[in-house]
């Protein structure tokens, strides 16, 4: 098992996704941050490098062209 490192990301704390009227999802803070901590979680058991601002900012990007 790896050592754990400081990740940058408070705990998980069961962020829900939201909905327009028109029953789309909306990206908000709680979608980026759980999509950023699964790269974090994926980078860590693949040893690659980062940091968690390139996490956000992926799960940003992703997140945006999925909902939009």
């Amino acid at each position: 098992m790896k050592k754990q490192e400081k990740t940058g990301y408070p705990e998980e704390q069961g962020a829900r996704s939201t909905k327009k009227a028109t029953g789309k999802k909306r990206m908000n803070d709680g979608n980026v941050h759980q999509r950023a901590y699964e790269i974090y979680e994926n980078r860590l058991d693949k040893d690659l490098p980062g940091d968690p601002e390139s996490d956000w900012y992926q799960a940003e990007e992703e997140l945006f062209n999925d909902y939009f």
